[in-house]
């Protein structure tokens, strides 16, 4: 019990009394706590009322959102001047020797035509190199001129290819899944007991080269020879995007 002097008299009086023993002055009484959470409600109320009559802030002050400016539309890709080939008698005299100098000239009107062609392709990234390809190729009119890209990707452009959409040789190669399922068949095919063939699980591999679209694919198994022995082997299908598929069986 704690003691607190009279604001009257000046005497001694306990909290707890209700007046002064003194001068019989009635104690304070202190403000309870529903009362002090009353009179915050109250205050929270009139202030936000105040907030809601301020007037709005200036358009220029409010925050307008930052408009993002359109992507610039792709053109086409870069092509390297040192890609194009001069067909001169001292660099190229086979060239020279079978198309002749008119010939030449419509092969380097054809590479600038097939490069400008490639630039347009998403899959070409800079025109890199350009040269005729020799097996495609044959005078006086069948041009066929190959297209490297700097990302390793490779187009063939013959006379009837430079109005059509450009396609890389890896747009061509044959899936990892087919490619597999036809070197199984090709070695069943070549095994003098295609039912002893068995494949290993983990001996399988196949990949993609992207300059020239060949899929490749190595498949590990155990096959009866002539006397019935297993032998482990190993074959290996190269599947190109143009042309027949081969297939080499080799003992492991």
């Amino acid at each position: 019990m704690a003691v607190v002097k009279c604001k009257e008299c000046g005497g001694q009086v306990s909290t707890k009394a209700e007046s002064c023993p003194s001068c019989g002055a009635k104690a304070p009484k202190k403000t309870s706590r529903v009362t002090w959470l009353v009179l915050i409600v109250i205050a929270l109320l009139v202030y936000q009322a105040v907030s809601n009559d301020a007037p709005p802030k200036p358009a220029a002050q409010a925050a307008a959102p930052v408009a993002k400016a359109p992507p610039k539309p792709k053109g086409p890709a870069p092509i390297d001047p040192s890609a194009f080939n001069k067909y001169t008698v001292d660099q190229y005299p086979r060239t020279v020797k079978q198309w002749g100098a008119e010939g030449v000239k419509r092969i380097e009107a054809h590479e600038r035509a097939a490069a400008d062609l490639i630039a347009t392709s998403p899959k070409c990234d800079e025109v890199s190199m350009i040269g005729l390809s020799e097996q495609r190729s044959s005078p006086p009119g069948n041009i066929v001129v190959f297209v490297d890209c700097s990302n390793g990707e490779r187009f063939y452009v013959g006379p009837n290819d430079l109005k059509a959409a450009p396609v890389a040789q890896s747009q061509k190669a044959v899936g990892h899944n087919a490619a597999t399922q036809a070197c199984r068949e090709a070695v069943r095919a070549s095994s003098k007991f295609p039912s002893s063939v068995d494949f290993s699980t983990f001996g399988q591999r196949a990949s993609t080269q992207p300059t020239t679209g060949n899929t490749v694919v190595e498949l590990d198994f155990e096959a009866k020879n002539g006397f019935g022995n297993l032998i482990p082997q190993t074959a290996r299908c190269i599947f190109p995007a143009d042309g027949k598929p081969e297939i080499t069986i080799l003992n492991r």
